[in-house]
């Protein structure tokens, strides 16, 4: 039983990174430069600092494949003083880039999987197109 636990730790910690990894590679084919990165960090209210906390927290975890990043949206707009009085403000706001997956096997919850399905991951371009914003877990 201790054997499958640490097994599905492996799997969750490879399948965030293979995320991490293909956004990064995806988004910086449609970049001519190098773009600077900003991090972004969470606040959570239960225990995320080991990964057997998040699953038992979680109403699903899974392995899927990535077929393809389908958009990515932009939400929760804020003004920014962008001047010392306040006469010039600019909105930001936060991507969350949207993939299409195939659930391969579902290790809790049941996930359809005979179609694809969208997942939405915080981070990704600007919607200045002038930076990546990336989602940091922080223990």
């Amino acid at each position: 039983m201790k054997n499958k636990n640490i097994l599905l730790i492996v799997i969750l910690i490879i399948f965030i990174s293979v995320i991490y990894y293909v956004s990064t590679i995806v988004l910086k084919k449609d970049s001519n430069e190098t773009l600077p990165t900003y991090y972004t960090h969470a606040i959570y209210a239960s225990d995320t600092s080991m990964p057997e906390n998040a699953i038992a927290d979680s109403a699903y975890a899974f392995i899927a494949k990535i077929n393809s990043i389908s958009r990515t949206e932009y939400r929760d707009p804020v003004q920014v003083e962008t001047s010392a009085d306040g006469s010039q403000t600019k909105t930001v706001y936060n991507p969350y880039t949207i993939y299409n997956i195939s659930v391969v096997d579902n290790l809790k919850g049941n996930l359809v999987t005979n179609q694809d399905i969208e997942l939405e991951q915080m981070g990704g371009i600007s919607s200045k197109g002038d930076a990546y914003m990336s989602f940091v877990i922080s223990r």
